[in-house]
């Protein structure tokens, strides 16, 4: 396998939720995956896209489309299978070559638990990163922050909708930008693979 080095990848889930606990024989099933591709030697977001994701053992509750502006006849129109949404992460994103980041870890433990219920393969490489911690380390932070308290101590405002998979993935690789152009390449190098190394579990997630 090739490990491409050009660009990070940030990634947001939004899954199936509800006000207090899932109803019987329902779970929070990934209903929508957006992503960013940042290019690290220009340090610029060269495409972002996101797609939406039929549930197939659950709902979307009105609690969950007050939360995310996601509805059951977006779902209906514009869903597609998990596994449709994982091929778009290889094919258009080329996931399964790139480091990846999101925002906290989250995103990771659903994507692989998503993964394993359903008897997929992964989509992505083993190389992921919670760019929540790196942030905070680097500002020597004592706790992480919020995706839009962080935006704002860097001077950013946030742009799109709250809870919506593309606009968070959009705004944090917009954190990840900032980073790079402040701090350069390397708060990500010391994570990118290297030229032979073999697949392994998340070494740094």
């Amino acid at each position: 396998m090739t490990y491409l080095q050009d660009m990070v990848l940030v990634v947001d889930l939004e899954a199936a939720c509800w006000l207090g606990s899932p109803p019987d024989g329902q779970r929070n099933e990934v209903i929508e995956i957006g992503v960013a591709a940042l290019d690290l030697a220009s340090a610029q977001i060269v495409k972002h896209g996101t797609v939406l994701i039929k549930p197939t053992h659950s709902e979307i509750s009105p609690f969950c489309t007050e939360l995310t502006h996601i509805t059951p006849e977006m779902i209906e129109a514009y869903g597609i299978t998990f596994a449709e949404a994982c091929d778009w992460l290889r094919d258009v994103y080329g996931a399964h070559q790139r480091l990846w980041v999101s925002w906290g870890s989250d995103d990771l433990k659903m994507m692989k638990n998503e993964c394993a219920l359903r008897g997929l393969p992964y989509p992505f490489t083993p190389y992921h990163q919670n760019l929540k911690r790196i942030y905070a380390k680097i500002v020597k932070a004592k706790h992480g922050f919020g995706l839009n308290a962080t935006l704002t101590a860097i001077g950013l405002t946030f742009e799109g909708e709250h809870h919506r998979g593309g606009d968070d993935a959009y705004n944090t690789a917009r954190i990840a930008q900032w980073l790079v152009e402040k701090y350069t390449v390397g708060v990500f190098s010391r994570f990118l693979p290297k030229p032979d190394d073999p697949p392994t579990e998340n070494p740094a997630s």
